[in-house]
């Protein structure tokens, strides 16, 4: 789903897509990876977090579940 990653291997339910089709071109496997994308949530984290900065993120999860 990165550009700069446009040439690495990604995995499919098939097994790997590379060489059969890559994030840009829609081939006939799916692509676990574009899918998880889709779907998932990134959240900010660093070891270096302070728990006030943690209680921030975890409100903002909360209120998500309102």
């Amino acid at each position: 789903m990165q550009p700069i990653y446009g040439t690495n291997p990604f995995v499919t339910v098939e097994g790997n897509g590379r060489g059969r089709t890559n994030a840009y071109i829609k081939g006939s496997g799916i692509d676990v990876g574009a899918d998880i994308f889709r779907r998932g949530l990134c959240l900010p984290s660093d070891n270096k977090m302070t728990e006030e900065q943690q209680d921030v993120i975890i409100d903002i999860i909360h209120r998500c579940f309102r």
